[in-house]
């Protein structure tokens, strides 16, 4: 009990990451910030709903520390999924935090394993110390089990790539190598391009 409710302070301790997306201006938003928890849970259940990630990790919180509802694990374990499904990275961590702990899920390190994995290449860098910790914790034969989970994670869920184009004009490129090159050579031995 005493180890549960460590954790249970942990995670409330760490969860602080959702007040930094907040959309300012918002109803929701606005009656979080005055503390007016019901009604910020009833804007952001329709946004949820909708699908967006940042609210679905909110709503999760709120569930967790009781802001809005009672406290309800179950319901926090299942908004913080919903938004790691999208690679929310922030909601992968708290989700892997759960499951390596047991609160409102079976504790699974294997899946806790794969969720703070995720968190790391979806920016949440956070979670480097608990999945040490949980690596530590896994035999062999589940280290073996947790790669597979992660790559089928990564089959199912890819991130985003972001294409760059940029455009180089040649001439201007060719031009500036020769006047490098020029410069490195002494004077009068070679000349200059016209």
């Amino acid at each position: 009990m005493r180890a549960l409710i460590i954790m249970l302070a942990l995670l409330v301790g760490t969860t602080t990451f959702a007040l930094g997306q907040a959309r300012l201006g918002t109803p929701g938003y606005d009656a979080y910030e005055l503390g007016d928890y019901e009604t910020a849970l009833k804007h952001w259940l329709v946004e949820a709903e909708a699908g967006d990630a940042d609210i679905q990790a909110r709503i999760a919180l709120m569930y967790l520390l009781g802001e809005g509802s009672e406290k309800n694990l179950l319901q926090a374990a299942r908004w913080f999924g919903e938004s790691a499904e999208q690679n929310f990275g922030k909601a992968q961590y708290q989700l892997g935090r759960l499951y390596a702990s047991g609160i409102g899920v079976e504790q699974d390190d294997v899946k806790a394993f794969v969720m703070m994995s995720a968190a790391i290449e979806n920016g949440s860098p956070r979670a480097t110390t608990d999945l040490e910790i949980v690596v530590a914790r896994l035999s062999a034969d589940q280290k073996a089990v947790a790669e597979k989970k992660l790559a089928e994670w990564w089959q199912a869920h890819p991130l985003e790539v972001e294409e760059e184009v940029v455009e180089v004009d040649n001439r201007t490129a060719m031009q500036k190598f020769n006047d490098w090159l020029m410069s490195l050579m002494p004077e009068g031995m070679v000349s200059k391009p016209r």
